[in-house]
């Protein structure tokens, strides 16, 4: 954009180079340098209502470029590359002015959003109440001050009548001050409550944690009766005498003075949200003066709810930890630094009660003599503790004074104290001889049986074995049949997700891309799931047949066709040898078409590059009811790896591929099982063998069609 002949003023900072944005009306770009930089900004100016303003023209966040960028409810832009949104209002923008084709920046104005004119309003309320605040101090530092002036009057009478006087209760007034300021700092500093009740029992000051904690200003409580705070059923377990005998509004200063220090625990109300009344341990104490005048009388409340709290969770553990030992069947037990049994172990007798006491004892000394030969075993237990580490379930045998041999497990892990230093271990031992006894004599049950099934049961064992590898084949079946219904669900929820997400920002063109993948893999999903279907048609006997007169050449070539590009990717060549220019057959051409389809993909797949398929269609026969029938024999000749002998007839079973060809090439192994079944349909054959040369052949035998078979 070209802008008019430069004028004599400025309203601005100017911007150059400006372009307007494709696609969008109301966007341009251009720049701008700021004063004391010394290069310039690139910037990004939108029209706002009647006027424009200017931002960034990269992202704050990622430094993406904001040009081609959206804009969401709130005309804020948002940045594809993380989903933020990029505010175009406010401190974040400037304002730009627009005079004839050029744009410049506004440096004495701002824009002016709804939420400053909020935020300028919540100011102006704060302002006032902070006005109103320093009012009420300037009206008690005034009070304060006609105090002070009182005092010098008596001062200055004090002074008349003797100056050394004068000069003793000016230096006590001071220190006084001083004092007071101090304690005042002190006690607002204080994270226990304060309060300081006058002669009358009226709360004459508290600090601020009153505030903190209760959620009561000062100027609510000052003046009031401290009884308000407080449940009088609590004061009276803290108080020895009747409080119904003191005045209303008197009970807590009364019991106080008539204490002379009360001390005990109690709730204080509060205005602030709390699960729970909180708890504070309170002191009371009146104060007097040095002529032993009372002058009113201190509080101080220190919050333990959280110590409650923590005592309270501590007694319930501890009371949990006793019922869950006392019912356990197994013994807890402590060792020290040198591995030895402590004194405080549980209790012995209960859980082993074959055993004497083992204080001051090491594991492998109470263990039984001939169970510490098996090192091997042991040294697991020794490398634990010698690395300080858990060990869990280490068995091994105790001789108890009945003279038996008995089984325990024991597992264990280190305990350290607060400063890290390393205290020893604890941790359970049980009894598991039942269990051992149970074992082994499962054992020796499981190794008769065995005995006994091999003798008696051989045909069984073969059964077994048999339907071991039905289930081995029916898992590889699920396992691939899940692979492969996953690999284009996979596919279509993949990029179903990524469309909607890039919905606003994605090119038609890539959009376009989304929903072909998403059409390839359902096309897959369905061709997979048709194959199931036809299995599961074929093997019930359901599978409707529309047989006609078909020319085997016409259908083969209609075939190839169809696989002309699977044909020039790996660059094979189909050599067509047959003894008829028109072999007719009746048949389903649509399942016909499928059995080669399926015989044609095997040969592509397994055939190596710039090699030749060999297609032969020759007269053969089929066994009739009445002797031998004329069929044609249609075999495919590739120059692959070939099939394993002992597999040429498995291959046809569902589920099974050849272990040769079994390359991670894709597949169910259902092909060829529903091409036999087809061609039972047919009443046909489906054979493979491996040629001479090389390679793998797969005959196909269909009766041929003759005007016979026709009527």
């Amino acid at each position: 954009m070209n802008g008019p002949d430069p004028v004599d003023v400025e309203p601005g900072l100017p911007i150059t180079h400006v372009k307007r944005v494709q696609k969008f009306a109301d966007r341009w770009c251009g720049r701008a340098r700021l004063p004391g930089e010394q290069t310039d900004r690139h910037l990004l100016i939108l029209k706002r209502g009647d006027g424009y303003v200017a931002i960034p023209a990269a992202c704050p966040h990622e430094g993406y470029r904001l040009d081609q960028c959206s804009e969401n409810e709130r005309n804020e832009i948002v940045c594809p590359a993380h989903g933020l949104a990029v505010p175009t209002a406010g401190h974040h923008a400037v304002a730009v002015i627009e005079n004839g084709e050029r744009f410049f920046l506004d440096t004495q104005t701002e824009p002016t959003t709804e939420n400053d004119t909020q935020t300028t309003t919540v100011k102006s309320d704060e302002l006032l109440r902070l006005r109103d605040e320093v009012e009420s101090l300037k009206q008690a530092n005034q009070a304060l001050e006609q105090q002070i002036l009182s005092v010098t009057e008596q001062m200055e009478i004090m002074l008349e009548q003797s100056t050394q006087q004068s000069r003793t209760l000016s230096s006590q007034n001071t220190e006084q001050k001083r004092l007071s300021s101090f304690i005042n700092r002190v006690s607002d500093t204080m994270d226990s409550l304060l309060l300081v009740l006058d002669r009358l029992g009226n709360i004459l000051q508290v600090n601020k944690s009153v505030q903190d904690v209760l959620g009561f200003s000062a100027q609510e409580l000052i003046g009031k009766s401290p009884d308000t705070l407080l449940d009088m059923d609590e004061l009276q377990a803290m108080h020895s005498h009747a409080l119904s005998s003191y005045p209303t509004g008197q009970r807590l200063f009364r019991a106080i003075l008539a204490s002379r220090h009360l001390n005990g625990e109690v709730h204080l109300k509060t205005k602030l949200p709390h699960p729970a009344p909180p708890c504070f341990l309170m002191h009371g104490s009146p104060l007097y003066d040095i002529t032993g005048k009372l002058e009113g009388v201190v509080i101080v409340a220190s919050d333990v709810t959280i110590l409650r709290r923590r005592e309270t969770a501590l007694r319930e553990s501890e009371t949990r930890f006793r019922d869950y030992s006392s019912v356990a069947s197994d013994w807890f037990w402590e060792m020290d630094t040198r591995f030895q049994f402590e004194a405080n172990t549980g209790d012995l007798q209960k859980h082993l009660p074959y055993l004497d006491s083992v204080v001051g004892k090491r594991r492998e000394e109470v263990a039984w003599e001939e169970d510490t030969i098996d090192i091997e075993r042991w040294q697991y237990y020794f490398d634990a503790i010698a690395e300080r580490r858990e060990f869990r379930d280490f068995e091994y045998r105790i001789l108890g004074q009945d003279g038996e041999v008995h089984w325990v497990s024991a597992s264990g892990k280190p305990r350290y104290d607060e400063q890290g230093n390393f205290t020893g271990y604890r941790g359970v031992t049980k009894d598991i001889t039942q269990k051992r006894l149970i074992e082994y004599e499962l054992l020796q049950h499981r190794n008769n049986l065995a005995v006994l099934v091999q003798e008696q049961t051989h045909d069984l064992l073969i059964a077994k074995q048999e339907a071991e590898a039905a289930n081995q084949m029916k898992s590889e079946f699920l396992a691939n049949i899940s692979h492969e219904l996953r690999t284009p669900l996979h596919g279509i929820l993949a990029f179903a997700a990524l469309g909607l997400k890039k919905i606003e920002s994605a090119p038609r063109e890539k959009l376009a891309d989304h929903f072909d993948r998403i059409q390839q893999s359902g096309k897959r999903l369905s061709a997979l799931i048709d194959d199931l279907l036809d299995l599961a048609k074929l093997e019930a006997g359901r599978m409707d047949m529309q047989f006609e007169c078909a020319n085997i050449l016409s259908v083969e070539q209609t075939l190839r066709n169809s696989l002309e590009g699977l044909l020039l990717t790996k660059q094979l060549t189909v050599q067509i040898h047959s003894s008829s220019d028109a072999p007719l057959a009746k048949l389903d051409q649509k399942r016909f078409m499928q059995v080669l389809q399926n015989v044609y993909s095997n040969a592509i797949k397994f055939s190596p590059p710039h090699s030749v398929l060999e297609v032969r269609i020759m007269p053969s026969t089929l066994p009739g009811e009445h002797g031998k029938v004329p069929a044609w024999k249609i075999s495919v000749h590739d120059q692959g790896p070939g099939i394993p002998e002992d597999e040429l007839e498995a291959i046809f079973d569902k589920f099974v591929q050849s272990t040769k060809t079994k390359t991670g090439a894709g597949g169910t192994g259902l092909g060829l099982a529903i091409s036999r079944e087809i061609m039972k349909a047919h009443f046909g054959t489906i054979q493979a063998r491996n040629h001479p040369d090389g390679g793998a052949v797969v005959d196909i035998h269909l009766p041929q069609f003759t005007y016979d078979s026709a009527s």
